[in-house]
């Protein structure tokens, strides 16, 4: 999608190849990078999509503190997988 222009009736969606489809409704469900949702200024107030993540399963020898954590290093969180074992995520 390349733009788009609304009416009454409906709106038109511009295409990168030029074509333009005309419909009733313009949905972007598209992620937290949606041209859409940029296009008529709504927010993303969720985390940036560019962030890594690493979860392991690991055995710990004393008991943590379950929950999450933000840091200077960034956001952490341990929680409990549903077989017993533990799971910590960064």
């Amino acid at each position: 999608m390349t733009g788009f222009a609304q009416d009454d009736t409906g709106v038109d969606v511009r295409l990168s190849d030029g074509q333009v489809l005309r419909a009733e409704y313009l949905v972007g469900c598209d992620g937290g990078r949606s041209p859409i949702r940029k296009a008529v200024g709504i927010d993303f107030p969720g985390w940036d999509a560019t962030t890594s993540s690493l979860i392991a399963e690991v055995e710990m020898a004393e008991e943590p503190e379950w929950g999450i954590r933000r840091d200077a290093l960034g956001i952490h969180s341990l929680s409990r997988m549903g077989d017993g074992g533990r799971c910590g995520s960064w």
